[in-house]
């Protein structure tokens, strides 16, 4: 094998167009160059997927997602092998859109993740706690007030459609001592 020369490796993955394509350019590289440029090989992120047509100057590489995963950043969708033998852009990553939702079994909890809305922290009132399982559209948390503190304003609150919790966050006020 000639000094600098990669193997081309036939897969399945990669059109015979394309591998030909791959084999053409390094040999106009080796060339023009002494030496072909390639980009590396690149991995698919975490629950996605990256397409590359050719590691050669010009090839250009897309990501994608698995459902319920987003790409981030979302500029970095595709990257394209530059004539120095580096990828342009930053590897992306798939971020997964909600968490798990403990309440129902895991295949119920995959078919409506996708669409719950997630409210984040509802809030804690001093001298209080609460009662929370999840933070998912229809989840519901529950207050209390430590002894010697009454709760005022709604005992509980309900995570609505629009990802926010419906009502204010009570708050717990001293009991009033009175004398007899």
């Amino acid at each position: 094998m000639l000094a600098g020369w990669s193997v081309v490796r036939i897969t399945s993955k990669m059109p015979l167009v394309e591998q030909l394509k791959t084999l053409h350019d390094n040999i106009n590289n080796y060339y023009s160059s002494g030496s072909p440029v390639l980009c590396p090989s690149l991995s698919a992120p975490s629950n996605g997927n990256v397409n590359v047509n050719r590691r050669s100057p010009g090839g250009v590489a897309t990501y994608s997602c698995n459902s319920g995963f987003t790409l981030e950043p979302s500029t970095s969708r595709t990257r394209t092998c530059q004539s120095n033998g580096r990828w342009s852009g930053v590897n992306p990553t798939c971020r997964g859109r909600v968490a798990s939702y403990q309440s129902y079994s895991l295949h119920t909890r995959l078919m409506i993740l996708e669409n719950r809305a997630n409210c984040g922290d509802p809030g804690t009132p001093v001298n209080g706690r609460r009662v929370l399982g999840t933070t998912f559209q229809g989840d519901i948390v529950r207050y209390f007030c430590s002894q010697g503190f009454q709760l005022e304003g709604d005992q509980q609150r309900v995570c609505q459609r629009n990802g926010q919790w419906s009502g204010q966050l009570p708050i717990c006020r001293r009991r009033s001592k009175t004398h007899v």
